[in-house]
């Protein structure tokens, strides 16, 4: 039984990873489609508007990233915050790497693809962990309904 559990939650992470969170995802998309606006990025957009407008503007790029990374850098001061840090590493790790803000200024297109492969790599390990929590409440509930016990909102509720 734990492993049709098992199998059933890893097909479903499949699936969820494919699709995206609330729809199918763009390619090279900032965020989930069909509205939203995960890490910052634009609602609803698959990028492009963003590289768009801040790789015609020097002035406003620069401004994007600075202000950024005060935000960044007041949230990590801020014990309060320290578990959306956590949803957003390799973003704001991307932000704060000085490596990447030279790109900016010599290609801010790479940059603004960079940003969005980070973000993505945020939004799976965000599934990943959603996947494992969903797993781990599951046997949870099983350990009640191999008691006896109903579990609230179940269908095996006795």
């Amino acid at each position: 039984m734990v492993k049709l559990i098992i199998f059933i939650a890893l097909l479903c992470l499949g699936l969820i990873s494919a699709r995206g969170p609330g729809g199918f995802r763009r390619p090279g998309g900032f965020g989930p489609s069909g509205g939203g606006n995960y890490h910052g990025g634009p609602s609803g957009d698959n990028g492009n508007a963003l590289a768009s407008t801040l790789c015609a503007n020097d002035t406003l790029a620069s401004l994007y990233v600075s202000q950024n990374q005060a935000l960044i850098t007041e949230l990590n001061n801020n014990g309060s915050f320290t578990d959306l840090a956590q949803k957003r590493v390799k973003e704001w790790a991307y932000f704060q790497n000085a490596t990447n803000n030279e790109l900016l200024a010599s290609n801010c297109t790479e940059y603004c693809a960079g940003l969005n492969a980070a973000r993505a790599d945020d939004m799976a390990a965000k599934n990943q962990r959603d996947q494992y929590t969903k797993i781990g409440e599951g046997r949870f509930k099983n350990i009640l309904r191999s008691l006896g016990i109903g579990v609230r909102g179940d269908s095996h509720e006795k």
